[in-house]
């Protein structure tokens, strides 16, 4: 054979031979289910996203329900994914810088050491936080990772405002307002680190496991762990509790109605080796409500859900969650239509205290 017919033969050889590969190569690929639990019939795509940017990733702002405009037995994120900051740190975890006014017009701002929230996938004793390589945070959509990154984002996004509202009225009242009445706010959070979840000094990391199996799915945050808790099973292994937003911002109140409830924890005096002024922190902590609907924790219940409300400004809650799980999403306004029939119209009986107590 010459030269020539070997030169002009050889690239079609070639072609064949990669393209004998590329197919084996796709078939081996279908036969793959990955490596996150996901539901093998499930017909919708896990896309690869491409590189958001530094610190970025693709999430999705609402629930199924808001952003597609409809209910669905299934969450469809394809075409509703924003870019968003995540976090700049290698790992899902915040450490939560508070800013403390000192007077009108210098502050000093505080971060703890401990990171003071971290997102896990489960409450398996050997699940590590997820771990960005890359700077990036873009993950293939409906897999644990996915799931993860966005219980962080929601979570970040309503601690952050919290903080910020912290900080915010412990300036107007100790130093803008005119009021001589002695301020339930207390003076200093930087000494006791109580602007977040202490105990005697000691900051705790609230847990939040984006994907708990519960065998009733739920989703609840424990004050006496302090971990935050979203349910799935798998009787329907494509829904997540954390597939809805204002669930995670609901249980996020329940936290941070903790944090508030126990800032006043504390002693103060003057020390009498250096005569100077102290405060620290108790070696307990308080909760709001004992059991879930005791009349404290129907007021639990009531702040978590304005938690909600301040975040995506809805008189509801759960419209995708909720209707998952056969139940009517709850509403805030005492006009909703989603209220029972039994209820009444009239001003001044609707929801009226205490008739309506265990509603």
């Amino acid at each position: 054979m010459s030269e020539r017919i070997r030169q002009t033969h050889s690239p079609k050889l070639l072609k064949g031979v990669l393209a004998l590969l590329l197919g084996t190569l796709l078939l081996f690929l279908a036969g793959c289910r990955g490596v996150t639990e996901v539901d093998p019939v499930n017909t919708k795509s896990r896309k690869t996203q491409v590189f958001a940017g530094t610190g970025e990733g693709y999430v999705y702002l609402d629930n199924p329900t808001v952003l597609n405009g409809s209910f669905s037995s299934r969450a469809n994120f394809d075409d509703v994914l924003s870019a968003r900051f995540i976090t700049d740190k290698a790992y899902l975890q915040s450490d939560c810088p508070f800013t403390l006014y000192t007077s009108s017009s210098f502050s000093t701002t505080d971060e703890l050491d401990d990171e003071c929230f971290l997102v896990l996938n489960d409450d398996d004793p050997l699940t590590s936080a997820l771990f960005s390589e890359n700077g990036s945070w873009a993950q293939p959509t409906y897999s644990d990772e996915f799931y993860q990154v966005n219980t962080f984002y929601h979570f970040n996004q309503i601690a952050e405002r919290f903080l910020d509202a912290l900080s915010f009225s412990h300036k107007s009242v100790h130093f803008d307002s005119t009021l001589e009445i002695p301020p339930a706010t207390k003076y200093n959070f930087l000494d006791t680190q109580s602007y977040w979840l202490t105990q005697d000094g000691v900051t705790n990391t609230l847990q939040i496991y984006s994907k708990c199996y519960l065998e009733s799915l739920n989703a609840f945050f424990s004050p006496a762990l302090n971990i935050l808790c979203f349910g799935w099973n798998d009787q329907d292994e494509d829904f997540f509790i954390v597939q809805d937003p204002s669930v995670i911002y609901h249980e996020a109140g329940h936290a941070m109605v903790k944090i508030m409830m126990n800032q006043r924890n504390i002693e103060s005096g003057i020390d009498p080796l250096s005569a100077s002024f102290y405060y620290s922190s108790l070696p307990y902590s308080s909760e709001l409500g004992y059991l879930s609907y005791d009349e404290a924790g129907a007021i639990n219940e009531g702040i978590a859900d304005y938690f909600s409300y301040m975040m995506n400004g809805r008189f509801q809650i759960g419209e995708y969650a909720f209707r998952k799980l056969d139940i009517v999403p709850r509403p805030f306004n005492d006009d909703n239509s989603l209220h029972t029939a039994d209820v009444s119209s009239n001003t001044g009986e609707r929801l009226s205290y205490p008739h309506f107590l265990q509603y």
